[in-house]
């Protein structure tokens, strides 16, 4: 069992989604150490971004694709008019699934283990509705796989990527208000998470 976070994909064009995805894609590893997913939702319910995918997402071509044209390299040797309206197509079982966004709309993230604690909760939402904000607002497109360090300075890479993202400390014009509120909150959420770390553990 997990907790599911959807974010509206209305607000979406086929360049903002580029930049959502090459965001996750390029943290996949170190989101899913920095939230502890478990081994049973990466092996089923959670599982990591399908390479061919990713790879289509890195390259030049994707930054100047469309949404129709990204929808089917999500969906692959499927057929898309029939897989985008089918439920429990299995895309679906992802960390960041994009078929939530073809089948109802909305950008789901599925890699939150469950939790009763409100503080964790809600930390969960506004990391979310940060990296959409990003996503949908920046003018960027360097978030690819190539930028990945690693060891020790991954993770201080991360956590002065984080520290920007998030808008910690200083006003961010695309972030929503209530959003900046709660971000004080979330970053020393993430600065403990991240301190916890080893060098091995992400490497």
């Amino acid at each position: 069992c997990g907790i599911h976070i959807h974010l509206n994909g209305a607000r979406f064009d086929a360049k903002s989604l580029v930049r959502l995805a090459r965001f996750n894609y390029k943290y996949e590893d170190f989101f899913y150490h920095l939230l502890g997913v478990t081994d049973r939702r990466v092996n089923r319910w959670a599982q990591k971004g399908e390479s061919s995918f990713k790879r289509f997402i890195a390259s030049s071509a994707a930054a100047n694709s469309s949404l129709d044209n990204i929808m089917g390299k999500w969906y692959g040797s499927s057929s898309v008019s029939s897989a985008r309206r089918e439920h429990y197509h299995h895309s679906r079982y992802h960390g960041f699934n994009l078929h939530s966004l073809w089948y109802r709309g909305t950008v789901e993230y599925r890699v939150f283990n469950a939790s009763l604690n409100p503080g964790k909760i809600e930390a969960y939402i506004s990391l979310i509705l940060a990296i959409g904000s990003r996503a949908i607002n920046a003018n960027d497109n360097t978030a690819t796989a190539a930028n990945i360090r690693e060891g020790a300075e991954e993770v201080e890479f991360a956590k002065t990527t984080f520290r920007k993202m998030l808008g910690y400390g200083q006003q961010v014009d695309w972030m929503h208000p209530e959003t900046r509120r709660r971000i004080a909150k979330v970053y020393k959420w993430l600065t403990y998470r991240l301190e916890g770390l080893r060098e091995q553990d992400v490497a």
